[in-house]
This record gives C-alpha cells, sequence and structure tokens, in this order.
C-alpha cells in the first residue's frame, strides 16, 4: 500500500463516526458518518494528487485502521497528522 492509503485510514480514525477534533482555534472538526468520512477522504486524495485520479473510493478507507492496526505501528501517521 502507498502513503495515502495509510494516512487517509488514519485520518478516517480521528475525524469519523462522529469522532470529534478540537483544533487549535477551538474549532471543533469531524467528518460525520462512516461512510460520508470515507468518501471525504477518497475525494481529497483523487481531487488532490494527479496520480490517484478516481484510484479511490469510500471503501478504501471505512473502518479505518481496523483491519492493519495490528500488523505495524502508525504512531508516525498519527504524530504528522497533528503536527503539520
Amino acid at each position: 500500500m502507498k502513503f495515502c492509503i495509510y494516512f487517509g485510514l488514519a485520518v478516517y480514525d480521528m475525524f469519523s463516526n462522529n469522532h470529534e477534533v478540537i483544533g487549535e482555534d477551538g474549532k471543533i472538526y469531524d467528518f460525520g458518518s462512516m461512510r460520508g468520512s470515507g468518501t471525504f477522504i477518497a475525494d481529497f486524495f483523487n481531487d488532490n494528487f494527479s496520480d490517484n485520479a478516481g484510484k479511490y473510493d469510500s471503501m478504501d478507507f471505512f473502518m479505518g485502521t481496523i483491519w492493519i492496526n495490528g500488523r505495524g505501528d502508525l504512531t508516525p501517521f498519527y504524530e504528522y497528522i497533528f503536527t503539520n
């Protein structure tokens, strides 16, 4: 899998399923429903990275890291999301 998949799955874990993230500005951020979150992330990668155009759909990110989280340490992806 490429970086986009792992990064997208980590983003899904934090911002989907009605999880709320409070930004430095005090605003609450979330992507809403589980399926809506997967679609949002897929659209972002498809629209903003030309080598991914049309490659992803909501099911690529649906359920986040549930199927891969036991295979390796995803901490670097979570740290990257909150430090950049």
